[in-house]
């Protein structure tokens, strides 16, 4: 999401629908590495770039398999209690654990 710029990295809860990343799909499947990097310039690290295909194709998939329409309002947020999302499994086994 931050890295492709559907999300503006500032604001701790945002929302975008399955179709915005259908969206951003469509377009960056259709360019090489360098357009991508152009279109995309949130990206820092260039091993990113050739990935961004793939990464926003699977999220569109597996939304939509899951029965999310395209127009289902997603929140998403960086941080849950001052804690990165990308930790999430181990916040959640942390507060299981403490409850």
């Amino acid at each position: 999401g931050i890295d492709a710029g559907l999300l503006d990295g500032v604001s701790e809860v945002q929302s975008l629908t399955p179709a915005d990343y259908k969206g951003i799909a469509s377009k960056v499947c259709k360019l090489d590495d360098a357009q991508v990097g152009k279109l995309l310039p949130s990206i820092t690290e260039t091993k990113d770039v050739p990935f961004q295909c793939v990464d926003h194709t699977y999220i569109y998939s597996l939304l939509n398999n899951l029965g999310f329409n395209d127009n289902a309002p997603l929140s998403l947020t960086k941080k849950i209690n001052g804690v990165e999302t990308g930790w999430c499994l181990g916040a959640m086994i942390e507060a299981i654990m403490n409850a």
